[in-house]
């Protein structure tokens, strides 16, 4: 409006002095030379704001179609870690059951939950009754013994981990057979580690020694459950004590199996 303004202005001076001439022409350019140039800059800032707007859409689109993309190629990783530990378990349990004939075991089971303030470290399993799982089964993995079944339910069962006290198993050194009775210690948690207690004083046992069950109504033979680290006196001086850093710590345990049945099973009722 400014602009039309002043060439309406210039206009009428130049018909009240004699009309369009050479030199008025010149007169008009250079006057209206700025308002062309703030023209011109307002059009092509207008025309960037247009394109910055229209990009800006764009690449929103252009971004959530990557993201699509994206979430996609998330969605099959994950399917294939999930089919990849599937098949890791499976082939532990085939190998499990090649070593073990006379032993049935579980499906794989999953830790769901871990006990908060326990200070052994028990844990809930995602396997239950349903699935054959009863107070007092054994809970191992590939690698060895990690507790027992202290109660189920339909769908779940808790595990007490050999760091417990009340998970007194009966052992057996495999290299030299020398017998005793693993417990847990709250001191040596720390370190992974158990007692391997009533080991008779002048008993062939040292350090490097694996430790296994041997054998009862409540586990099966042969399940390792660790490696002796030490080897001390006891106080009365009449036996010593040995201290077994187990195989499988349970604390990083994310899945496992429960032996179900075995040669020589005694059941919660004690038949």
């Amino acid at each position: 409006m400014g602009l039309t303004a002043v060439i309406l202005g210039i206009m009428v001076f130049i018909v009240f002095n004699d009309g369009f001439t050479p030199d008025s022409g010149a007169i008009f350019t250079r006057i209206t030379a700025p308002f062309s140039k703030i023209s011109a800059n307002i059009e092509s800032g207008f025309s960037d704001f247009l394109s910055t707007f229209v990009n800006a859409e764009k690449n929103k689109i252009e971004n959530e179609a990557l993201k699509s993309q994206l979430d996609g190629l998330y969605a099959q990783m994950s399917d294939y870690e999930d089919l990849k530990r599937e098949n890791a378990e499976l082939s532990a349990l085939l190998e499990l059951k090649e070593k073990n004939e006379n032993i049935t075991f579980s499906r794989p089971c999953d830790v769901i939950a871990r006990t908060v303030g326990d200070p052994y470290l028990s844990f809930t399993i995602d396997s239950g009754r349903d699935d054959g799982i009863s107070p007092y089964d054994p809970a191992v993995t590939e690698n060895g013994l990690v507790g027992i079944v202290t109660s189920v339910t339909a769908t779940t069962a808790n595990i007490q981990t050999l760091y417990s006290p009340k998970s007194a198993v009966s052992v057996i050194s495999a290299r030299s057979l020398v017998r005793g009775i693993v417990e847990g210690d709250t001191n040596l948690i720390d370190d992974e580690t158990v007692r391997m207690n009533y080991i008779d004083k002048a008993a062939d046992i040292v350090v490097g020694d694996v430790i296994e069950t041997e054998g009862s109504e409540m586990f099966p033979p042969g399940q390792i459950i660790g490696v002796v680290t030490a080897v001390t006196i006891e106080d009365n001086g009449l036996a010593k004590f040995a201290e077994v850093r187990l195989l499988v710590d349970p604390s990083k345990v994310s899945s496992l199996y429960v032996i179900t049945d075995f040669n020589g099973k005694t059941d919660e009722n004690g038949t």
